[in-house]
């Protein structure tokens, strides 16, 4: 009977053992999860600063061009700068909108951490097989 004890004792901690690595598991998945999801509100929100601050330059530029419209000796040397400026936010809110791309075409590996393609069969830091897992949308829900 003692020997019985044992037995049992020892496979309860042994459930306990994977109980808890399980858990430190899933912990660290849900936390990587919520770092994807803030990352990707960060980045949806530096989307809407840019455009507000392109739409400002449009703004400014519509009434540097009147002035110039209604006073011809207006130096239009402002003009060459603030299209510079728009030009610079272009493209930084392409590279924003390609980042908002890239958070709804890839998804996480469940092990590592790295981010990985539709396509992708293995992952290519930790070599983790995806197979049947499908990038999950980074929205926040788990559908």
């Amino acid at each position: 009977m003692n020997e019985e004890i044992k037995n049992l004792l020892g496979k309860a901690k042994d459930v306990a053992v994977s109980a808890a690595e399980t858990t430190g598991l899933a912990i660290n998945a849900a936390g990587r999860k919520a770092n994807a999801v803030f990352d990707m509100a960060r980045n949806n929100i530096q989307i809407n600063d840019v455009k507000n601050d392109i739409g400002r330059r449009f703004k400014d530029i519509g009434a540097l061009v009147y002035r110039t419209h209604v006073k011809p000796e207006t130096s239009s040397d402002g003009l060459a700068k603030k299209l510079e400026e728009l030009d610079k936010l272009h493209a930084k809110l392409a590279e924003l909108e390609k980042n908002a791309e890239d958070f709804k075409t890839k998804a996480q590996c469940p092990v590592c951490g790295n981010m990985y393609g539709k396509a992708d069969t293995f992952c290519r830091s930790c070599g983790h097989a995806l197979r049947g897992e499908t990038p999950a949308k980074s929205d926040g829900s788990d559908e």
